[in-house]
């Protein structure tokens, strides 16, 4: 499948949306204590570094926001015409679990935005999705049912609930229902295994870490036409695309929150490595900050 500039330009946001953004953030209010994350992700194809993304965020007691926004480096973001993408969402955090309100994403260059899409969660509804400009007929998706769209999440707040709400004491092992307004599809992982990382010039992160396998599948709304290259005997072919995507490697560990009176750690994404059908993307944490913040009243007594 030969992808246009505006589809690697979303594929490298959504690929750290998906599974490389734990928590992430917008305005917040100064009075809730939060935590606060910043992370960098880097993209590399045949040790050659394509992309990175940019993932900021804030968790609270009730409720969560976050944004990435991501863009191709080197000859990667000459194809794609310097075109990057955002995406955000904003929820509620309810029983130990996530409740999406908002989700956004566009993408563009600097100077022009090629589409923004914005879709809203309705309790027992169809989410709303709007979009500037509207799809036209070349890029309609069959319609997602009702029954398909309740209990789903979106991107975002899916890799937050799976990998910090849902974690407990064995991370992985669960699925999670995921919707972006027009795609309807599930995210499967499993515990592998124990492993543990060195620091290099690719990672940030040293020390003890657990291995999940993580595999996506579709199941409504995307392009049953499309056909992707895939190598079979020492050549290409062309075959249709499966309903599963071939297995992700994920490499999870537990970083402490700086500030933090409780010594509380969020497990963040250390390591990503997707096989495809042109060769293997590694996806590696470069940069990281964990920090609980104070409400604004109790920060100014503890400096009295």
């Amino acid at each position: 499948m030969i992808l246009s500039r505006s589809q690697i330009a979303r594929h490298l946001v959504a690929a750290a949306a998906l599974i490389l953004l734990p928590i992430s953030a917008n305005a917040s209010d100064p009075n809730d204590s939060a935590i606060e994350a910043s992370m960098t992700v880097d993209f590399y194809f045949g040790g050659i570094q394509i992309g990175t993304a940019d993932l900021s965020s804030r968790l609270y007691d009730n409720r969560y926001e976050m944004v990435s926004t991501g863009r191709g480096t080197g000859l990667a973001d000459l194809f794609t015409g310097g075109r990057h993408g955002t995406v955000e969402a904003t929820g509620s955090i309810e029983d130990g679990t996530v409740k999406p309100y908002r989700y956004a994403y566009q993408y563009g260059t600097d100077t022009e935005v090629d589409r923004q899409t914005q879709v809203t969660f309705n309790d027992d509804a169809p989410v709303t999705l709007e979009a500037t400009p509207a799809y036209g007929p070349d890029d309609q998706r069959a319609p997602v049912p009702l029954a398909e769209q309740l209990g789903t999440l979106d991107p975002l707040s899916a890799a937050l609930f799976h990998l910090t709400l849902a974690a407990g004491e064995q991370p992985c092992g669960e699925t999670v229902r995921i919707f972006d307004g027009r795609r309807r599809s599930d995210l499967h992982t499993k515990y592998i295994r124990p492993a543990s990382m060195t620091k290099s010039r690719y990672n940030a992160y040293e020390g003890d870490a657990i291995m999940c396998e993580a595999v996506f599948e579709r199941i409504k709304g995307f392009d049953e036409s499309a056909t992707e290259v895939a190598p079979t005997s020492g050549r290409d072919r062309i075959r249709r695309r499966s309903k599963t995507y071939e297995p992700a490697k994920v490499w999870l560990a537990p970083i402490p929150v700086a500030h933090s009176p409780s010594g509380e750690t969020v497990l963040l994404p250390v390591k990503l490595q997707v096989a495809t059908g042109y060769g293997t993307i590694m996806v590696h944490l470069s940069d990281y900050e964990l920090r609980r913040t104070m409400p604004t009243a109790q920060a100014t007594l503890t400096s009295d």
